[in-house]
C-alpha cells in the first residue's frame, strides 16, 4: 500500500504499473481534456485511403519542437479508490516521426529527476534518486499496446502525429461531427479507434483496445493551437489507462509554449539514442512477453 508521505508520483511508480504507467507519463498534456461540442458537423471523408492520406499530409507537415512549457499532473487511484495526483513539471523534445525525449523534476534538487526517450528501435525510463533504476527494451520484441499500454506510438499520437501504414487495415465509418477510423487485426477484432473532427480533420479521441475488446487506454485530445511555425499541436490532453475496463491512472498536461528546433547529430546521440545505464542500483529489460526482468 503507498505510503502517504510519499509524494503521489512515487508511491505510483512502486506499484506494479511502473514501467507501464512512466510510459504514459511521457505524453499527457493538460487539464482535464475532454471532448468539447462540436460547433457544426462538415462532410467527411468518403473512404479510409482518403482519410489516411489527410492524415499523412499532416505528419509530412510536421517539425521538430522544443515544448518549454507543461503543467503536468500525474494521478490514481489508490487501494480505497480514492483520486491522488501531484504536479511533475517536466519539458519534452520530439522529432517526428520516431524520437521522443522527456525529462521532469520527480523532487526538488538537481539530481531528482525522472527521464524517457525513445526511438525507432528502442525505449528507456530512469528515476533517481528515490528509486535510481533504470529500464529499458526494444520495440520489436514489446509490440502494441497489449503488451505495454503505452508507447512512442501513443506518445506521437497525443500530438496528433498519425502515421497509420497501410490503409486496408483500417476501416472508415461516420458518427455525427465525427469520421471514425478503426484498426482491426486478423480477427476483425478492434485495436485502436481514431475519433477526427471533420472540419479540421484534427483527432479530438483515440482509443486502444486488446486483443478481447477492453479498453486500455483513452487519449483526448482538446485546444489545437499553433504555437510554433504553421503545426497544430492539442494543448490540453488526458492520457488514461484502464484495466478490465476501469480507470486506473492518467496524465494530464497543459502546454503552454512551444518552439520550432533543429537537432544536430550531437544533441541526437546523447538524447534521442539510448545511453549504457551507470550509476544505477537497477537495471531492467522489459522482455518479448512484457515481463520485466533484471540485469
Amino acid at each position: 500500500m503507498p505510503n502517504c508521505r510519499e509524494s503521489s508520483w512515487v508511491a505510483l511508480l512502486k506499484t506494479r504499473r511502473l514501467f507501464i504507467f512512466a510510459a504514459g507519463l511521457c505524453f499527457c498534456l493538460g487539464g482535464c481534456a475532454q471532448l468539447t461540442k462540436p460547433q457544426q458537423i462538415c462532410p467527411g471523408k468518403a473512404t479510409s485511403a482518403e482519410a489516411i492520406a489527410t492524415l499523412q499530409a499532416r505528419l509530412d507537415r510536421a517539425h521538430p519542437l522544443y515544448i518549454n512549457s507543461v503543467q503536468t499532473r500525474i494521478g490514481y487511484l489508490d487501494d480505497k479508490k480514492k483520486r491522488r495526483e501531484s504536479p511533475l513539471p517536466m519539458k519534452i523534445w520530439l522529432e517526428p516521426p520516431h524520437n521522443v525525449y522527456m525529462r521532469g523534476q520527480a523532487t526538488p534538487g538537481p539530481k531528482g529527476v525522472i527521464s524517457m526517450g525513445s526511438n525507432q528501435e528502442e525505449f528507456w525510463l530512469s528515476i533517481r534518486p528515490d528509486i535510481n533504476s533504470y529500464w529499458w527494451g526494444k520495440w520489436s520484441e514489446v509490440a502494441g499496446t497489449e503488451q505495454l499500454q503505452i508507447s512512442p506510438q501513443v506518445v506521437l499520437e497525443a500530438l496528433g502525429l498519425l502515421d497509420l501504414g497501410n490503409p486496408d487495415r483500417w476501416f472508415l465509418s461516420n458518427s455525427g461531427a465525427y469520421d471514425v477510423l478503426s484498426l482491426v487485426d486478423d480477427r476483425d477484432a478492434i485495436l485502436r479507434r481514431l475519433h477526427l473532427y471533420t472540419c479540421d480533420y484534427l483527432p479530438r479521441k483515440i482509443e486502444y483496445f486488446d486483443r478481447f475488446g477492453e479498453l486500455l487506454v483513452l487519449v483526448e485530445l482538446a485546444d489545437y493551437e499553433v504555437l510554433a511555425g504553421e503545426f497544430q499541436i492539442p494543448t490540453r490532453i488526458q492520457i488514461s489507462n484502464y484495466a478490465g475496463d476501469e480507470l486506473t491512472d492518467w496524465v494530464k498536461l497543459k502546454i503552454k509554449g512551444a518552439l520550432q528546433k533543429e537537432f544536430n547529430d550531437r544533441f541526437r546521440q546523447r538524447y534521442f539514442q539510448r545511453q549504457e545505464p551507470r550509476g544505477y542500483d537497477k537495471v531492467h529489460r522489459v522482455t518479448r512477453n512484457g515481463s520485466i526482468l533484471e540485469e
